[in-house]
């Protein structure tokens, strides 16, 4: 029996036909299934990165928020260059952003909203201190590599 034999057989045959047909169809799902599993492990895993960098950088980002907070607060520092390295440490975190939840968001969000108008007033600057207090104390919580 040749291979044109053989090719002549199965295309006769409606339930090998069937059969390849229900293969294929199942390698197809598998592929869709394969693919999306995989960008999903790729999301996990760019997660896990940013939270080792965060973990890494979490008291460095504490200490410096702590001293803008005290420079407003105790030196009534409100000059423009450092309000700059505020503005400049608020967008660095959004570098953070998946580990962040909504309203820690919106705090970052609006900071540098108000920094980048450059007419802040008293009332900003309690609010942008309270902000850095918020966040000094969220950088002092480590973020859970496995969750």
């Amino acid at each position: 029996m040749n291979i044109n034999e053989i090719i002549k057989a199965v295309n006769r045959n409606d339930w090998v036909i069937f059969g390849l047909a229900a293969i294929s169809v199942v390698g197809f799902v598998m592929t869709v299934y394969v693919s999306l599993k995989t960008k999903s492990i790729s999301k996990i895993l760019k997660l896990r990165k940013s939270k080792e960098k965060y973990n890494l950088q979490r008291h460095e980002y504490s200490e410096r928020f702590q001293s803008y907070r005290d420079s407003i607060l105790i030196d009534n520092n409100y000059n423009k260059a450092f309000i700059n390295k505020i503005l400049v440490d608020f967008h660095q975190l959004k570098n953070f952003r998946d580990m962040f939840n909504n309203k820690e968001k919106k705090i970052i969000k609006s900071e540098i909203k108000k920094l980048e108008d450059k007419n802040m007033t008293t009332k900003d600057f309690k609010e942008t201190t309270d902000n850095l207090a918020y966040f000094i104390s969220r950088f002092n919580e480590r973020e859970d590599l496995d969750g």
